[in-house]
């Protein structure tokens, strides 16, 4: 068998070498790794878009006029009859001075972008000839008195100047201004990643309805055979976990880190590594980082216990640490059957 590289470890794994896939072109760590991704898109989505209702004050306290005469009960938070509202950036008590910081809005205009709705086609920049720089110098020349009479001085000055692209026809090259700020909704990045493989793989399908659920789940049920056939899907991949990043900063987290299995090796013939096996956030499965094997629950203890009579024979652990274990243990491990 051709050995080749899996191209979705440039993104999920870019401190370590690519593994060799069995199936083109994408190992099955990898492979799990995008649809758990995807599952996270959608789930971090519904999240932003429901968030928790606020705290509510609904606290009162007695109010009395200018001769002490009870009024009645007033809220401490006028708003909490509504239901109350979120956080509000305020108006700082600093006095305005030139150079001061615009205001900023009273919303996340991120979380805004990233729960827009889908918007079909590219963003429509403004488009302004193409510049280059050039680097000079400049001679000024000027009369100053001298010991002989008046004579002329030069002084050298450097000089940069911006001259137009133009092509072969004499045309000047235009170029995006750049002047888009903002984020790519979430729905937007998805539709454009379905349209594309549905182009490519699935010319007679129709389209989903373009939300981020409907979009997450036919992604979802096509995504081995992307894997398997699409050419760009490593960079479809690293826009997906943009998307995850994205939506745990809007909502304020850090992204979970796997569980690594201290001490434990991989019981692949050749993969000796220690604490090479991880249990990422939300999967059943445990995986070998290495060699990509994975274990269920039962697999990963029936392995460990018997790693642990190997280095603790009749209840009494040996010296030295791990023996060699490869030559004995992975063989008979492997006769009870091969991990998944």
């Amino acid at each position: 068998m051709i050995e080749h590289a899996c191209v979705l470890c440039a993104v999920y794994r870019r401190d370590a070498e690519p593994r060799q896939y069995e199936r083109a072109q994408a190992d099955d760590g990898c492979r799990r790794r995008l649809d758990g991704e995807i599952v996270d898109v959608r789930d971090l989505f519904l999240r932003l878009a429901n968030p928790e209702a606020p705290d509510v004050d609904d606290r009162t306290y007695e109010a009395y006029d200018s001769q002490g005469e009870f009024i009645g009960l007033r809220r401490a938070d006028p708003t909490s009859v509504f239901g109350g509202m979120a956080p509000t950036p305020a108006r700082s008590a600093q006095p305005s001075v030139s150079g001061s910081r615009e205001r900023q809005l009273p919303i996340n205009p991120d979380i805004v972008d990233l729960l827009a709705p889908a918007r079909s086609g590219g963003v429509r920049d403004t488009m302004v000839p193409a510049t280059r720089v050039e680097h000079g110098t400049v001679i000024h020349r000027r009369i100053v008195a001298g010991p002989e009479g008046p004579q002329v001085a030069e002084e050298v000055y450097p000089a940069t100047r911006r001259r137009p692209v133009l092509d072969d026809d004499g045309s000047a090259v235009m170029v995006a201004a750049g002047d888009q700020t903002g984020k790519q909704s979430v729905a937007t990045v998805l539709d454009e990643i379905v349209r594309d493989w549905r182009d490519s793989l699935f010319p007679d399908e129709r389209l989903p309805v373009p939300t981020v659920p409907l979009l997450t789940d036919w992604l979802l049920v096509r995504s081995t055979a992307a894997c398997d056939r699409h050419p760009a899907i490593a960079e479809h991949a690293r826009e997906i976990r943009h998307l995850r990043t994205e939506l745990y900063r809007a909502l304020g987290e850090s992204e979970p880190l796997p569980q690594v299995m201290w001490g434990v090796l991989c019981r692949t013939e050749g993969c000796d590594d220690v604490s090479q096996l991880v249990r990422r956030p939300g999967s059943e499965y445990i995986e070998c980082d290495a060699c990509s094997r994975l274990y269920t629950e039962e697999e990963y203890r029936e392995w460990t216990q018997l790693l642990a009579k190997q280095v603790r024979p009749k209840g009494r652990r040996r010296a030295g640490g791990l023996p060699e274990w490869a030559t004995t243990t992975a063989a008979a491990a492997e006769a009870d059957g091969p991990a998944r």
